[in-house]
């Protein structure tokens, strides 16, 4: 290989990315090639191609609705579990719901917090006035 066709891979390599999708998905991109390159010889059509027009037609359009709906789908009970963790890490306070249900999950109970006692007056250590004058 000469310089330039080392230039020339190199410059490819820094526009292009590989995308990775499910197979469902691509059971769907080979579809719609299918459907795009039935009864056009002219030229060939490659998925690149296909996924290219769809995220150039898509972009604009795209707004917070879409935003939304894409974050809910990516949504899970591990994740949710993960950010709760997180939060609970940073701010060391266990939402009363997530510890109520923590313990009751393995039939535990949770020992009630002792309550401080305060100091009652009639067992005050302050010297009275009355013990005093004896």
């Amino acid at each position: 290989m000469n310089e330039e066709e080392k230039e020339s891979n190199t410059k490819k390599e820094k526009d292009e990315v590989q995308v990775t999708v499910s197979i469902e998905h691509e059971r769907k991109l080979q579809k719609m090639l299918n459907q795009v390159s039935d009864g056009f010889e002219m030229a060939r059509v490659t998925r690149k191609q296909i996924l290219a027009h769809i995220i150039d037609k898509i972009f604009e359009a795209f707004n917070d609705d879409d935003i939304q709906a894409v974050r809910k789908s990516t949504l899970t009970d591990m994740s949710l579990l993960e950010f709760e963790i997180r939060e609970i890490r940073k701010t060391g306070i266990v939402p009363d719901a997530l510890r109520e249900y923590l313990w009751k999950s393995r039939n535990l109970t949770q020992s009630p917090k002792r309550a401080k006692k305060s100091r009652q007056a009639e067992y005050s250590n302050a010297i009275s006035e009355d013990g005093e004058a004896a």
